[in-house]
């Protein structure tokens, strides 16, 4: 199953990296602008067919609440918008996401082809568009904030259940259920956890792509209206 899914993981990331290329010189600014904004298409699509076999196989589309898809339509949004905000934060959540997801897969032995796709070929996503606005310090909040919200409105819209428990809304994962008296207990250390783990997303990817003036999200907006500008002087 894995063989058969290195295609569309190899597809999505160099279909990916073609949109994202800053050396084109062939394209104008908005054109380079415009093939950014159309990255967003690779996670929304990848949100979509996840949503379609929740509804339409698995019988509960309930389930794209978990924060993986959640951040591909966030990153999809973000990519549209040009918001660099909404990037970071559903780049830090897929990213985030990707490990205990297979440790997930390794324990119940079992992995679906779109299951696999949605998230490694969503974390690739995210390192090509990082590359792109760079990383700021300090966004690893603002993606702990989105978490919680996103996990209290699950807590509210899903009920406690072995299957149901969504972005752990419910209850303790696994074997974390025989170390605590309390839910709360648990989600104490489970939101330590998480914002450490987001603390340390953060200050590798800003080792690897700090961030630098031109190429940033407020760059490309700033392109984009300038040439805007330019136009309607004209007139």
């Amino acid at each position: 199953m894995l063989s058969m899914m290195q295609p569309w993981v190899s597809t999505s990331i160099y279909m990916g990296s073609l949109l994202a290329n800053e050396t084109t010189s062939t394209l104008t600014p908005i054109e380079q602008t415009a093939r950014f904004r159309l990255l967003g298409l690779l996670p929304l699509s990848l949100f979509l067919v996840r949503f379609l076999e929740y509804a339409l196989i698995v019988k509960s589309p309930v389930h794209i609440l978990w924060s993986c898809h959640i951040a591909n339509l966030t990153l999809a949004i973000g990519l549209f918008l040009v918001n660099s905000l909404m990037i970071r934060v559903a780049s830090y959540l897929l990213i985030l996401g990707v490990l205990p997801w297979a440790l997930d897969m390794v324990v119940i032995q079992r992995i679906t082809q779109v299951s696999l796709l949605s998230h490694i070929a969503g974390a690739g996503i995210t390192i090509i568009v990082l590359r792109r606005i760079r990383i700021a310090p300090n966004y690893w909040q603002y993606a702990l904030i989105f978490f919680l919200a996103l996990q209290q409105l699950t807590r509210l819209l899903t009920e406690p259940g072995p299957y149901t428990n969504i972005n752990v809304a419910h209850h303790a994962y696994g074997a974390w259920k025989d170390l605590f008296t309390s839910y709360w207990e648990y989600w104490v250390v489970n939101t330590a956890l998480v914002a450490l783990a987001l603390w340390l997303i953060e200050s590798i990817l800003f080792r690897i792509f700090p961030i630098r003036e031109g190429k940033c999200e407020e760059g490309l907006r700033a392109t984009l209206y300038d040439r805007r500008a330019k136009i309607w002087s004209r007139y």
